[in-house]
C-alpha cells in the first residue's frame, strides 16, 4: 500500500523532511477538491452576473484596472525612492 511505504520513508527521514511531509498532508486535507473549486468559481461568476444586472457593481475594462494599476506602482515607486514627484 501506497500510504505503509509513505509512512516507513518519513520514519527514515529527517525531523525537517517529517514537518514538511506532515503539513503538506494536513494541506491537502482543508484543500477544497477540483469539483468544489469549480462550484465556487460558477457561483461567483453568477454573483457577479446578478450585480451587473441589478446596477450594484459596474463593469470596467481590464485595460483601465492595468492603467490605474501601473499609475499606482509609478506613483508608490517614485514615493518609495525618495522622489518628490507624484504622477
Amino acid at each position: 500500500m501506497k500510504l505503509d511505504k509513505t509512512v516507513k520513508e518519513k520514519h527514515q527521514s529527517s525531523e525537517e523532511e517529517g514537518v514538511s511531509l506532515a503539513r503538506a498532508f494536513l494541506l491537502s486535507l482543508d484543500a477544497p477538491s477540483d469539483a468544489e473549486m469549480a462550484q465556487d468559481w460558477l457561483a461567483e461568476a453568477y454573483r457577479h452576473v446578478r450585480q451587473l444586472d441589478d446596477k450594484t457593481a459596474q463593469f470596467v475594462l481590464a485595460q483601465e484596472i492595468k492603467r490605474k494599476a501601473l499609475a499606482l506602482m509609478r506613483k508608490i515607486t517614485i514615493t518609495f525612492s525618495g522622489g518628490s514627484r507624484t504622477t
